[in-house]
């Protein structure tokens, strides 16, 4: 095991910066009372904050459990996965500090306004009789993003789609989410006279059909992953769609792979002969375990390195894996379809790093010889993409490197007892073998 010492001069100084007035805060365990000001001061119930939120506000919500139905007003965003106490926006951990957003089985989950955002969330157990649909989360009108979410048995009672119905002036970009044990009827996500484009997306093991789509509406698919729907991967019935489907994983849904305007598209020389269809691929995925939300691929899945290269908002996935990696070692960077990007090298941290004590960072590794640690006094805000290493994370200067062995070795990183808390660094690997390397997820440090 090795070890090395961050000083108290280097980490003192790197107290993660404050965030801004627009930042308003919600824990669901806080006291009753809160004007959402800090984490000491959080709102307590997500809808309150939701109703006193302002265009421009970002609130920044506690793992846990919130019920109810929610509005999220036009200019407003909302990101989950956080700790209390959490100083910057790369805390946020939606699958280790899981946020549920909980219809109850009896409501519409959300309902997003125009310029809105929903970011690092469960959601789950929507439920709606409503002629607009969308159990999990409707979206009417203007651009909204989703990202870094797993919507989780929602269903449809009334209109259309069980987890996420785009209707009418909406246009929705889905990035690193999952959609998974939709039920009722209809369809998993449906787009109605609308826009959305989806990158990274995973539909899997829904009730009917995976994404539909009609009524002259403009959808995209780009490294996405439908599998395991009881109907069709994707629908799409009217003449007047405009349509992309590209660099996408089909595998074992029941009807077929493609649905268009009458026509079962059984094999994959059908759907890539579509004028809008190109280099997709049919096979096993290989998750990991969906069972558990686990949507990450097995090492030898189709998925690896077949995605296309496009813009990724900040370069890691769903599970807070670094994007875009040279999977196979090969030499050759691409991204993974699906929400999760498979790696050679990953970084995890055991213990809670409190003042006097030390926590172990620990490197997996499937095909590194060496490994290289970095700790950097902080992430870096947009991340720059090393070919054919993939994403840097963190801020390069300053940093310590210590070198690692491969497999379940680690360091000793001992926090001294005079550093503040909320003292912060970031960490990240390079796993270096024979064909090629990958960069690590990045681990943030913060002192409790």
């Amino acid at each position: 095991m090795s070890r090395f010492a961050i000083t108290p001069a280097l980490l003192g100084a790197l107290l993660a910066a404050h965030a801004s007035a627009q930042v308003v805060y919600v824990d669901a365990n806080a006291s009753t009372g809160g004007d959402g000001s800090s984490w000491t001061k959080a709102y307590s119930s997500l809808s309150t904050a939701l109703g006193a939120a302002k265009r421009g506000n970002t609130l920044w919500v506690a793992a846990g459990t919130y019920r109810g139905g929610f509005t999220i007003p036009a200019g407003v965003a909302l990101v989950g996965g956080f700790e209390s106490g959490a100083a910057r926006r790369s805390e946020s951990d939606p699958i280790r500090r899981r946020t549920n957003l909980d219809g109850g089985g009896s409501m519409r989950v959300v309902e997003m306004g125009a310029d809105t955002s929903l970011d690092g969330f469960f959601v789950v157990n929507g439920s709606t009789q409503s002629s607009d649909g969308g159990g999990g989360v409707l979206i009417k009108e203007g651009k909204s993003t989703i990202r870094n979410t797993i919507f989780f048995a929602n269903e449809n009672r009334g209109g259309r789609a069980a987890a996420l119905h785009v209707i009418g002036n909406g246009d929705c970009i889905l990035e690193n989410v999952v959609v998974t044990k939709s039920k009722g009827f209809g369809h998993a996500i449906d787009v109605t006279t609308a826009k959305i484009h989806a990158k990274h997306l995973v539909v899997h093991d829904n009730v009917s059909n995976g994404f539909h789509v009609h009524s002259g509406s403009t959808a995209s698919m780009f490294n996405c992953i439908f599998s395991n729907n009881s109907g069709r991967g994707v629908c799409h019935i009217s003449s007047n769609d405009v349509m992309q489907v590209e660099n996408n994983l089909f595998f074992g849904n029941s009807i077929s792979l493609l649905h268009i305007r009458g026509r079962e598209l059984r094999t994959l020389a059908e759907v890539n002969a579509l004028a809008y269809a190109k280099n997709n691929v049919e096979g096993d995925p290989m998750f990991v375990d969906p069972a558990n939300f686990d949507f990450r691929v097995k090492a030898g899945s189709p998925a690896i390195d077949a995605g296309i290269r496009m813009d990724v908002a900040d370069q890691q996935d769903l599970y807070g894996g670094a994007r875009l990696l040279d999977g196979t070692l090969t030499g050759t960077m691409l991204p993974d379809m699906g929400a999760a990007e498979f790696t050679n090298c990953s970084l995890e941290m055991i213990g809670v790093p409190t003042r006097g004590n030390s926590v172990q960072i620990v490197s997996r590794s499937s095909g590194a010889q060496a490994i290289v640690l970095f700790v950097a006094a902080q992430p870096l805000t947009t991340p720059v993409v090393i070919d054919p290493m993939g994403p840097l994370l963190i801020d390069p200067s300053p940093f310590l490197l210590n070198f690692l062995l491969p497999q379940s070795a680690g360091a000793t990183l001992p926090i001294p007892a005079n550093v503040p808390v909320g003292a912060s660094v970031a960490i990240q690997a390079l796993g270096i073998g024979t064909g090629g390397s990958n960069f690590s997820n990045r681990i943030d440090l913060r002192v409790r």
